[in-house]
Order: C-alpha cells, then sequence, then structure tokens
C-alpha cells in the first residue's frame, strides 16, 4: 500500500552536551552555516540514519576515531539525517537535497564570489578541508555529491577533466561497508566485506570493468587493494571463540571513550580506519596553516604511511590464514580482488 505521508526533511547537526534542550547531544545546524572554507568531517550513515540517536552515533565513531572531546576539538566534526516516511525505517537524499546539498557544501570551494571559477590550485587547496566518513548508503549520497560537483566543474566553469581530478582528490572519503563502487575522483578508503562487493555490483546498473589491481602487504584481517585513487579493504571478521572468519556487512568497527575495540574482530580495521581519517584531519588543518596548498597524499602514500602501526600487529600466523580463506573464496567463485 502506497504511503502518502509527508516526507520529513533531512538535517546536519553536530554533537553537544546533554542537556534538556539537546537530550541526546545532537544539535541540528542549517547546512548553509557548515563552513567548508575550514577543515571539517561530514559523517554520513546508511539509510536508517533517520533519528537524533543514529546520526548522533555516527558522529561520535567519527570522535572517537580522532580523539576530538570537548577539552581538544580540533577539527569541526558533523552527521546527517535523512528525510524518510513515516512507518518506514529507512531513509534517503533525494536528487533535489542532493543538489541543494552539494551547493551549499561543494561548490562555494571552487566558484569565486563572481560566480568564476576559481584557479585550480585555489580549488584543490580548499577542497582539502574536506574529510568524509561513510557507511553504507552513505557512500552512494557523497558519490552523488561529487558526480554532481565534477558535471558542474566541467560543463559550467571549464575546468578540464584533469583539473577536475586533481581538485576533487583532495577529498578525503573514509567509508566502511558501502553498497556501491567507488567514484573516480575522491581519495577513497574503502573497508568492505565480499558480501559487501556482491551487493555493489548488485546494486550499481554500471560499474567500472575491473582491472588488475596492484596488492598492497596489509598484516591483518583482509586483503587490500589498489585501483586508480582507491584503495579497497576486504575485512573480514574473526570469531576468537570459533578461530573462524565470517563476511558480513556490518563490519563492527566502533570504539568506546578509552579507544578499545568494542569488536575485537575488527580491531585491525577499525585502527586503520582511524589511522587514515586522522591523517587526512591533520593533513587538513596543516593546509589551513599554509598560503599554498599541501596535497593529501595519494590512496597508495597513505596506506604506505600506516603500513608501521599495522605492523605491530605481531599476528602472522593469522595473515597467512587469512590468505589461506582468500585463496579459498576465490575458488569458490566469489567477486574476484
Amino acid at each position: 500500500m502506497e504511503n502518502n505521508s509527508e516526507r520529513t526533511p533531512y538535517h546536519f547537526g553536530y554533537r553537544v552536551s546533554k542537556s534538556e534542550e539537546y537530550p541526546y547531544g545532537w544539535k541540528v545546524i542549517d547546512t548553509k552555516d557548515i563552513n567548508t572554507k575550514r577543515p571539517v568531517v561530514l559523517c554520513f550513515g546508511g539509510n536508517a540514519t533517520i533519528n537524533t540517536t543514529y546520526a548522533n552515533g555516527m558522529a561520535k565513531h567519527a570522535e572517537r576515531f580522532l580523539g576530538v572531546t570537548p577539552e581538544n576539538k580540533f577539527i569541526d566534526v558533523y552527521s546527517i539525517q535523512y528525510g524518510g516516511r513515516e512507518g518506514y525505517e529507512t531513509g534517503n537524499l533525494t536528487p533535489d537535497e542532493i543538489t541543494e546539498i552539494t551547493k551549499k557544501l561543494f561548490l562555494p570551494l571552487i566558484i569565486g564570489k563572481d560566480n568564476k571559477r576559481l584557479e585550480t590550485e585555489i580549488a584543490a587547496k580548499n577542497m582539502r578541508n574536506i574529510n568524509i566518513l561513510s557507511y553504507c548508503y552513505g557512500e552512494y549520497a557523497v558519490n552523488k555529491m561529487v558526480n554532481y560537483t565534477a558535471q558542474v566543474m566541467t560543463k559550467f566553469f571549464d575546468y578540464s577533466e584533469e583539473e577536475t581530478t586533481k581538485i576533487l582528490s583532495q577529498i578525503l572519503q573514509v567509508s566502511y561497508a558501502p553498497i556501491v563502487e567507488p567514484n573516480k575522483y575522491t581519495t577513497n578508503f574503502e573497508f568492505r566485506s565480499l558480501l559487501d562487493e556482491q551487493s555493489a555490483r548488485r546494486y550499481e546498473k554500471e560499474y567500472l570493468e575491473q582491472t588488475k589491481q596492484e596488492e598492497i602487504p596489509f598484516i591483518g584481517c583482509g586483503e587490500m587493494h589498489i585501483k586508480n585513487n582507491t584503495v579497497k579493504f576486504y575485512a573480514k571478521s574473526y570469531d576468537y571463540e570459533t578461530k573462524t572468519t565470517m563476511d558480513e556487512h556490518d563490519i563492527m568497527i566502533h570504539r568506546d571513550e578509552n579507544w578499545n575495540a568494542l569488536n575485537k574482530r575488527a580491531d585491525v580495521a577499525s585502527q586503520s580506519l582511524a589511522c587514515i581519517l586522522a591523517m587526512g584531519a591533520l593533513n587538513s588543518k596543516e593546509n589551513q596553516k599554509n598560503a599554498n596548498l599541501i596535497p593529501l597524499p595519494s590512496a597508495k602514500e597513505i596506506a604506505d604511511l600506516i603500513q608501521p602501526t599495522l605492523d605491530k600487529e605481531n599476528n602472522s600466523y593469522f595473515e597467512q590464514q587469512e590468505r589461506d580463506n582468500f585463496e579459498k573464496q576465490k575458488n569458490n567463485n566469489l567477486p574476484q580482488m
């Protein structure tokens, strides 16, 4: 039966201390008041993020990864609550809402006050303010925003494809359990399972043809591969009691206030995700202080930089076990990586 209830609007917000006015510790902010001309982390949760609790939770994950506290709020963190209809457990962003958000958050970074394009270096420096943490449907929404920005840049502001790629590659996009293939512009780190890979290929009508990928050595619970400026980390959850691995969509990357992993099966994945997001945030702050662009390192360079941290995990036996499982899965006709 068709649901004719009025659609609720989306909201952005940020975490505040709980009070009578803000019982969930999350305060709504008008999208136009989010200042992306300074470093920010934008959080796009799954399509169940239709209430304040879930939106606040997504921002909380980002703040714990970054070490942001009320006393040490070195970067602004915002999260989104999607619109939806009464009686439904999920929401989304409509095409018009995606366009509206993009015009307010991204386009001011590449267009001057006279409505003319900015120089490539200036636009790239501006875009380096953007760091994104997304989950599940969130990457779909972000990809739509990025692709719309690229279309506007090339069609209306005479940016070449090369210039557009240079500018948009300054966006750091860290996503876990995405349901779509990555866009071709941002510097993108995806933490996904083989189930997510299958889901993405079913969800997308078209996706980039798979090419030979360079494997990056990785210590931990999975296999990491790079293609263009995207690193795909095929994460696996490890059950210490049954000593088995599982491919699951909801990879539990959460950490508590003391930075302990809430789910040991995904501890390494959680650590690496946090390192990458923190690296992007700190790079944004350095870029803000400098008169010229301090570029975001490439996906390959970031992967190499976090490798020493991951190597502290003394689990060579476990890594070999994971590689053996990976080979078995390939032979069972699961998606090739």
